[in-house]
């Protein structure tokens, strides 16, 4: 009995074993007609389609595209007179620091990747090419932070600031829930767009969410981390929702 049950499992891990390299070699496996794109007629395409449905053969997988950064004027206009190298360097790590001792990452890598960096476009490869309204509403983003390294903390402010339509950010409100240094935040505030409001104690992550909720100006909310980046046409897809 112990032998015929070893021999049926050995048998159904080879054929396990061999269904998973067929599956793979059909996946890996050439096309023989030629790519294309097609939409349903609820996007104007050929009919006989589902509508709104976009339907791509495994062939029009793209690889993802390295994030082109803007013109260093359009940078400088999104900063306003913000001095980025001052607001970095009076915080900067001393010789013998422990560079995980205060934010459980490392401060130092972190400092020296600065606050912006090409980073890689993490989309669904069907995602470039959905289209969004041009007159989407634009949206208060609310960020709450407690001693964040200003490092992470600038370069979370200068993504969204990069990689979003500048008509889609009404404003940003950054939340200091009493950190040691106020001026973590307050200096932050010089840029165009960006408030800052500080809490006179301790509140926590939904006390402070909920100020800034309340002082913002958009119909439209968003909330991030304060260590965080966002990517390409990260916005646009949840506005779009929002608006239908």
């Amino acid at each position: 009995m112990r032998r015929i049950r070893a021999n049926a499992i050995a048998i159904l891990t080879v054929a396990w074993i061999l269904g998973t390299f067929y599956y793979l070699w059909q996946d890996n496996k050439p096309q023989s007609s030629p790519s294309s794109v097609t939409r349903g007629r609820g996007h104007g395409g050929p009919k006989g389609g589902v509508p709104g449905r976009l339907e791509m053969h495994r062939d029009d997988r793209t690889i993802p595209l390295i994030v082109t950064q803007p013109p260093r004027t359009e940078q400088s206009q999104l900063l306003g007179g913000f001095d980025e190298k001052a607001y970095l360097s009076a915080k900067q790590l001393k010789p013998g620091e422990d560079p995980y001792r205060d934010h459980a990452f490392n401060l130092q890598e972190s400092d020296r990747l600065g606050s912006e960096r090409s980073i890689r476009d993490t989309r669904h490869y069907r995602c470039a090419s959905l289209k969004y309204d041009s007159d989407l509403p634009s949206t208060s983003i609310i960020i709450t932070f407690h001693n964040e390294a200003r490092s992470t903390l600038l370069r979370t402010i200068k993504s969204v600031l990069i990689r979003s339509p500048y008509s889609l950010i009404q404003e940003i409100i950054l939340i200091d829930d009493f950190s040691d240094d106020p001026e973590d935040c307050q200096l932050l505030a010089q840029i165009p767009k960006v408030r800052c409001l500080r809490n006179e104690r301790r509140e926590g992550l939904i006390r402070s969410r909920v100020k800034g909720a309340n002082s913002a100006t958009a119909l439209i909310l968003t909330f991030l981390d304060s260590h965080c980046e966002v990517n390409t046409d990260w916005l646009q897809p949840m506005i779009q929702r929002v608006k239908e």
